[in-house]
């Protein structure tokens, strides 16, 4: 989600939006997990950890996956899967407009930039598409030229250097994931579900 939230603000941006954001870590376009904007838009990555849900009032969702995570407060899947539904059905029936990840994905001539290499990533820039060309108004070239200018963020499929192959590390990356066919070899660093820890101990 974080991926989808912050790529959502260079078609904002070029569309003259100019959103207010908050996210989870860094965005590279403007070093810092957040920006002030001067409109009435604001783009968060939202909490779902102790159901922190029940506390936005949003007037649009993206759901991009629901798997199972922070079982020290969601015990079973169906419960985490609960949340969710919850939060979906209240956004619509206040008027808002919901956005969820498809198992097909469209097919594009664009390129799309090496931050968002791998299938997980072209979901998610198919759901931001979504969202600025239905909901926001903004054109496709206007959308498909902005996305190149995404640098990505810290921990998600972020390049930390270059060797024989490029070696990028993905805190929480999916094991369902598919990250290579679209840019040359990569090594991938995945602590995947322990992000918190590896945060804490100052591992990544």
């Amino acid at each position: 989600k974080r991926i989808a939230a912050a790529a959502e603000v260079p078609t904002m941006a070029e569309a003259g939006l100019d959103p207010t954001v908050i996210v989870g870590s860094e965005v590279k376009n403007w070093e810092s997990n957040a920006r002030v904007g001067k409109s009435e838009y604001v783009v968060i990555e939202a909490d779902e950890y102790q159901n922190k849900f029940q506390y936005y009032n949003p007037k649009g969702l993206v759901i991009t996956n629901i798997d199972w995570d922070h079982p020290d407060f969601f015990k079973t899947p169906e419960e985490y899967e609960r949340a969710f539904s919850i939060f979906r059905n209240r956004v619509k029936e206040k008027g808002g407009w919901v956005v969820e990840g498809e198992k097909k994905l469209p097919v594009t001539s664009y390129q799309l930039p090496v931050t968002l290499s791998g299938d997980h990533n072209r979901a998610n820039t198919f759901l931001v598409h979504a969202v600025a060309t239905q909901h926001l108004g903004i054109s496709e070239s206007k959308f498909w030229e902005a996305v190149q200018s995404f640098k990505g963020t810290a921990r998600r499929f972020e390049l930390k250097g270059v060797n024989s192959a490029r070696i990028n590390l993905d805190a929480r990356c999916r094991w369902t994931d598919r990250a290579t066919g679209d840019h040359e070899d990569f090594v991938l660093i995945c602590p995947c579900q322990g992000e918190k820890m590896y945060v804490k101990k100052g591992l990544i």
